[in-house]
């Protein structure tokens, strides 16, 4: 009776011991992501890496901002050419779901090359340290393409609500390699935000005027040499612009992202 007693003791020391240790295991936080938002390109079809480019833009600031998990924020320029790279790559491929971004082939189709080499500021990460890429925000309203010498709308294109902001899940924690400087991020980092805004916002049709930036980037196929701009279908709040500490909020896409393959 007494042996009982004292097994039944001991399992339920063992129980309480148990859920001790377990109430006071850490919080496990999952690898930081890149959000990617404003006047940029991404290249998804190299084999080696995906790139994020910025196209020369007077009047644009670009910078990566690393958010931590209290909130707290370091800010660093985005001026020359650096790598995000991880220690523990991934053993799978990537998945990859992007419908919403612009590409250059719809426009242009197949023919057209991109040419990442003239870009100045690029930022490359191995395929192997991305777990996934994905939509992260869509405009509000529906565009369409259309070509600025007739007119005519490009059948090419499907009619949509386009990419704003994408996000690129990282396998773990890493490092970027910018500008001959390392900077080491880890499990309190939860967002590498790349922006490329638009310093001072005052035109009522800043897509238009933006689009521009990124036909030096690629080249076009023989017989395609007309030039595109985007068209509004549908959608948006009315709401007045304003640009804010980090994110665009207003019924415009000041500057949208572009597929540069």
């Amino acid at each position: 009776m007494k042996i009982s007693k004292l097994v039944l003791a001991v399992g339920v020391l063992v129980l309480v011991a148990g859920s001790l240790s377990f109430s006071a295991q850490p919080e496990r936080r999952s690898a930081p992501a890149v959000v990617v938002k404003g006047l940029a390109m991404l290249q998804l079809e190299d084999p080696e890496a995906l790139r994020i480019a910025l196209p020369d833009a007077p009047g644009h600031k670009a910078t990566i901002t690393l958010v931590m998990h209290d909130g707290a924020t370091r800010v660093l320029p985005f001026k020359g050419r650096g790598a995000i790279d991880v220690v523990e790559p991934g053993r799978t491929a990537p998945e990859v779901r992007v419908p919403e971004l612009v590409r250059v082939k719809e426009l242009y189709g197949e023919g057209a090359r991109p040419f990442l080499n003239r870009a100045k500021n690029v930022i490359s990460i191995p395929w192997s340290a991305i777990r996934k890429v994905s939509t992260n925000e869509v405009s509000a309203s529906r565009y369409t393409f259309i070509r600025t010498d007739s007119g005519e709308e490009l059948y090419t294109f499907r009619p949509r609500q386009v990419a704003e902001s994408v996000r690129i899940d990282l396998t773990s924690n890493g490092t970027l390699n910018f500008n001959r400087s390392n900077t080491t991020f880890d499990s309190s980092v939860r967002v590498i935000r790349v922006e490329h805004a638009p310093e001072n916002v005052n035109s009522r049709s800043p897509i238009l005027e933006h689009f521009h930036h990124y036909t030096h980037y690629f080249d076009r196929p023989a017989g395609k040499m007309f030039d595109v701009e985007p068209k509004k279908l549908s959608g948006g709040t009315g709401r007045t612009p304003r640009v804010g500490n980090s994110f665009w909020v207003d019924q415009y896409i000041w500057c949208w992202l572009f597929g540069i393959d």
